[in-house]
């Protein structure tokens, strides 16, 4: 059985208990009514009788006429004496003269139902003008209209239930199918997407606002992130591999060469060794370079210490000057500004950006720390040969190179910006950039506290 079917039949079965609970209540609560209302009109009706002259006066008793007045359809009236005979007695229905008559000094009534008929019968005690009980008033009546009316309400009340009943099962079964139509979509979206390997998102309409309208939104935001990271790691492979294939083809070639003449030529020989060498440590760095890459991606968090920021920028300056002979500057008006971060990962973010602005410029090379409120600023400032406008936005994907002849006699293998770029976002910061072509670039590391 599918969910529409099971839905329909679940629903459907709730409302059928619903209505079984609901006519219970309205049948008897009708019955208790109706039968609290013909007591209290026979109540009244026996009062209005003791009010009758000479009532009271047994010697009265025994005319025919005296009770005849009073007497309705399926009805009985008599006088009890106090020796529990009847004393006078009119009946329009000869079962009410069947039952036994009673005696009572209180007020009382009884009801009963016999052969799906019900019975009510009241006493009340007749007293004379010395306020003495001298016999008892009793009317019994025959509730036949009442047994009408619940025959009648009965047959309402089922015959509205199973129109409710039918109506709901069908309704049900169509809203279901309502309902349900977003959920196909879904299944449908899902299946081509298995079948032809293609990132579909749903289909949605703006009128929408429930949970199946949250939920296709989020299906589609999904499928656009897994497209976004298929394509992702798609230019990666390609560009991976298109890095490991050109030091890979130097190497077989010269491997060929070495083959072919190095035996007899020692210049070549050398040039040979010195090539495979180069190109081994180059394969060595990028793969070194790519491991890091890998292991940031997935990392979530970063183990946390206070840094301190004008520290960090002193001492890789220092380091990157003796490395590179070139000079840099530290500006920073506060002696010391703490963060909250990873020294070692802050230390290689200074050491990539340094390097960046060390191998694309020939000037001296500033970096500015500002403290804010909440967060500081790191900026590295050279004056090299600066970024074009459009390019700048694609600086820090894996690979990306602006001059790639200019890289590779730099020595980089264009991870570096999409490393630092990792870092500083595991910190919960960001970089910006800013540059000039031919007058120079700044690279702004923002970073809380």
């Amino acid at each position: 059985m599918n969910f529409r079917s099971r839905f329909a039949l679940f629903s459907t079965l709730w409302l059928i208990f619903i209505l079984l609970l609901f006519n219970i209540f309205i049948y008897y609560f009708f019955v208790n009514i109706s039968t609290r209302s013909e007591l209290q009109l026979m109540r009244d009706k026996a009062s209005t009788i003791l009010n009758v002259k000479n009532i009271d006066v047994k010697e009265q008793w025994n005319k025919p006429n005296l009770l005849t007045e009073f007497l309705v359809s399926s009805e009985i009236i008599r006088i009890i004496g106090r020796d529990g005979l009847t004393k006078n007695e009119v009946f329009s229905d000869p079962e009410l003269a069947e039952h036994d008559a009673v005696y009572s000094a209180v007020r009382n009534s009884q009801s009963f139902t016999k052969e799906n008929v019900k019975y009510i019968f009241v006493q009340a005690p007749i007293y004379n003008s010395a306020s003495i009980q001298v016999g008892t008033l009793e009317i019994g009546h025959k509730l036949l209209r009442l047994n009408f009316f619940l025959d009648l309400l009965l047959k309402a009340l089922v015959v509205s239930s199973l129109c409710a009943v039918i109506l709901s099962l069908i309704g049900s079964y169509f809203y279901t199918a309502l309902l349900l139509k977003p959920i196909d979509s879904f299944v449908k979206t899902m299946r081509e997407i298995q079948k032809y390997g293609e990132f579909r998102k749903i289909e949605m309409t703006n009128s929408r606002r429930d949970e199946l309208n949250l939920l296709a939104r989020a299906f589609n935001s999904m499928m656009d992130r897994i497209k976004e990271n298929f394509s992702r790691q798609k230019q990666f492979v390609a560009d991976a591999s298109h890095e490991l294939k050109t030091p890979l083809t130097i190497i077989e070639s010269y491997t060929s060469l070495l083959k072919r003449w190095g035996g007899d030529d020692p210049q070549i020989r050398e040039e040979a060794v010195d090539a495979i060498q180069s190109e081994a440590a180059r394969l060595r760095e990028l793969t070194k370079s790519l491991l890091q890459l890998a292991d940031l991606e997935h990392e979530e968090w970063v183990i946390r210490e206070w840094i301190d920021i004008v520290s960090v920028a002193d001492e890789t300056s220092v380091m990157m000057e003796q490395a590179f002979r070139r000079s840099i500057q530290v500006k920073c008006e506060a002696k010391n500004i703490y963060i909250s971060g990873d020294m070692a990962k802050i230390k290689q973010v200074f050491i990539i950006l340094l390097d960046n602005a060390i191998k694309y410029s020939s000037d001296p090379i500033l970096i500015e720390v500002q403290e804010h409120q909440r967060s500081c600023k790191i900026k590295f400032i050279d004056r090299g040969i600066g970024i074009e406008t459009e390019e700048i936005p694609n600086l820090f994907e894996r690979f990306y190179r602006i001059d790639k002849a200019r890289a590779r006699k730099t020595g980089g293998v264009g991870l570096g910006l999409s490393i630092a770029k990792r870092i500083v976002e595991l910190h919960g910061g960001y970089i910006e950039v800013y540059s000039t072509k031919n007058i120079g670039t700044t690279m702004v590391v923002n970073l809380p506290k």
